[in-house]
């Protein structure tokens, strides 16, 4: 009996990981090994449905087991008739988020048979216990109690899912969750927190390591709630996968200085859910902040230099959007290195959506459930807060503009939200395809014509243009570098050229000038090129000639221009030229 597990992904990848499927599958084939194979099939929402049902039937299975979200639903629901339409004979299981939430919405989908809510690890196995037997079973398998981790095998471990094949991990060091946010799934979740073995982790990150992943999502949804735990587990990172980004989903008040260092000695992100300052607004979602303490926590983050980010939700019960306002001034004024915002969604199987009529929440009824009229938010608000959060995406987030943001704020005398209102009216820039980079030209442009400052535009552009350029180069490096004999083009390289030098910029900024008029008074116009790389995990910069700046941008931009013209010049030039922009194999 061969049985397929479906995933369906909003796009590729390294984050797209079947775990959950995975998961189920590899307990049914730890189970039953001689009766039943398994196979992961990966889709994805763009999909054409013919290749989606090609890739789903292949193998003719007996059955075909489906994980169902918010945010696939009708890619997932369109599949299951397309399955049944052509292969009526083939068994559909439904699982994951939604049909848990919804087990009774989805039994009421003819060509769903048999529906696993839940975790569904033990569930599975009585399921094909009963059909190997020929025995009916129900079209809702009962969930019973929740799994131990002691028990529950590893599909990475397995072999089920290769890492090396995705380039990433979805990791989970535990299950449940200590608190009980009325607006996530986990408020109706087991109590308490549940962990997986230290030799089961030990051992996937070693294969993690080995197969030579580049990130993984620890999927804990409080990681650092015990700090003993979390400790051990950062160090035993550090030990056995130091080469590996992590990303992190913390509570701000579980930060301590140990913990804050051992993240520093991490490349990782952490997450951590703000959602609102307000006391009141907090209340009514179970949840409480400290906004002083919280402040203090993030601060020895900031010490240590770990990139951390927050996340809020607009049009949330007892919120209005001046309060809203208030939470994204309060969250920029902490040097975050990214901020999400989200419209509010009350989903089903949530404590919120049992109390969304007493509270006036009015929201979708389906689909993405999002909330569109509160008490306090109308759909104006609604739809003004949206646009920040677009703009606050595009312009701050993809931007990587941390690094410079609040010196601009301070030359033009503005709040964050003052700025981002402005930046989100100009709406014929928010349609207009562009890159991060350019689209910041644009709307700091905008707003220095607003403020009738436009003089000052070139030296803010150089200013902006430097750290772009900088933050870009500890990026990932590139698939493919060009080579010339034994020389290797470093993949970290960018080129750049200024109207100012950017350098004197920053060493007047450093020096405690931050009035962009005040430095450009004292600063030459000439044009500028420069090489920035990473060499040895550090910054390298070297100002180039027209000629050495012409090749090495056409490299950039993985053009092959001719070496043995570009390598003409004089020896000192060229040992300058090559440090810079070509390195040893080795680097």
């Amino acid at each position: 009996m061969h049985i397929n597990f479906v995933s369906i992904h909003i796009a590729p990848s390294p984050r797209a990981i079947p775990l959950g499927v995975g998961m189920i599958a590899q307990s049914l084939r730890s189970q039953f090994p001689e009766e039943i194979s398994t196979s992961l099939i990966d889709c994805y929402i763009p999909q054409d449905p013919a290749v989606q049902l090609a890739k789903v039937l292949a193998g003719n299975p007996f059955a075909v087991c489906i994980s169902i979200f918010l945010w696939n639903s009708e890619s997932a629901i369109r599949l299951i008739q397309d399955i049944k339409g052509s292969h009526p004979e083939v068994l559909i299981i439904a699982g994951g988020a939604l049909p848990t939430a919804l087990p009774d919405n989805f039994s009421s989908i003819r060509e769903i048979d048999h529906i696993l809510p839940g975790e569904a690890e033990n569930s599975v196995i009585e399921l094909f216990e009963g059909l190997l037997a020929g025995k009916p079973q129900p079209r809702i398998i009962p969930q019973g109690q929740p799994p131990r981790l002691e028990d529950v095998p590893s599909p990475y471990l397995g072999g089920l899912i290769k890492p090396a094949e995705y380039g990433g991990a979805l990791w989970e060091l535990s299950r449940g969750c200590p608190y009980k946010c009325s607006f996530c799934f986990e408020s109706r979740g087991t109590t308490g927190i549940r962990r997986f073995p230290e030799d089961r982790l030990q051992k996937e990150l070693k294969l993690f390591q080995a197969a030579g992943v580049s990130e993984i999502m620890v999927l804990d949804p409080t990681f650092n709630f015990d700090a003993r735990i979390a400790k051990r587990n950062l160090q035993m990172m550090s030990t056995l996968a130091p080469d590996i980004h992590y990303t992190f989903e913390i509570r701000a008040e579980h930060i301590t200085i140990e913990l804050a260092q051992l993240f520093a000695g991490l490349n990782c992100t952490l997450q951590i859910g703000l959602q609102s300052i307000h006391p009141e607004v907090l209340n009514n979602l179970n949840r409480t902040c400290n906004t002083e303490t919280f402040q203090k926590r993030i601060h020895l983050l900031h010490e240590q230099q770990v990139p951390y980010g927050f996340d809020l939700i607009f049009g949330l019960p007892g919120d209005s959007l001046r309060g809203f306002l208030e939470s994204v001034d309060f969250t920029f004024s902490l040097a975050p290195n990214h901020v999400d915002i989200f419209p509010l969604a009350v989903l089903p199987g949530t404590a919120l959506f049992d109390s969304a009529e007493s509270l006036g929440l009015q929201f979708l009824p389906e689909g993405d459930y999002q909330v569109i009229k509160t008490p306090g938010f109308t759909p104006e608000d609604l739809s003004a807060a949206a646009d920040i959060a677009d703009f606050v995406d595009r312009f701050y987030n993809q931007g990587k503009a941390v690094s410079w943001f609040d010196l601009i704020l301070e030359y033009l005398d503005l709040s964050p939200t003052g700025f981002f209102q402005i930046g989100a009216s100009l709406a014929d820039l928010a349609s207009q395809p562009s890159s991060p980079l350019d689209f910041q030209y644009q709307v700091i442009h905008r707003i220095l014509e607003h403020l009738n400052c436009t003089s000052r535009y070139p030296l803010i552009q150089d200013f902006i243009t430097y750290f772009w350029h900088v933050n870009g180069v500890f990026a990932e490096a590139l698939d493919a570098s060009p080579t010339c004999g034994d020389l290797q083009f470093n993949p970290t390289l960018r080129t750049a050229a200024f109207m100012y030098n950017p350098f004197e910029i920053i060493q007047w900024i450093e020096s405690g000038i931050h009035d962009f008029g005040i430095i450009q008074q004292y600063m030459h116009a000439s044009r500028h090129m420069f090489a920035f790389a990473c060499a040895d995990s550090e910054l390298t910069f070297l100002e180039c000639t027209e000629k050495e700046f012409d090749f090495l941008h056409k490299l950039t931009a993985q053009c092959q221009p001719d070496f043995n013209e570009a390598l003409d010049m004089p020896p000192r030039s060229r040992e300058r030229f090559v440090t810079a922009g070509i390195a040893a194999r080795s680097i």
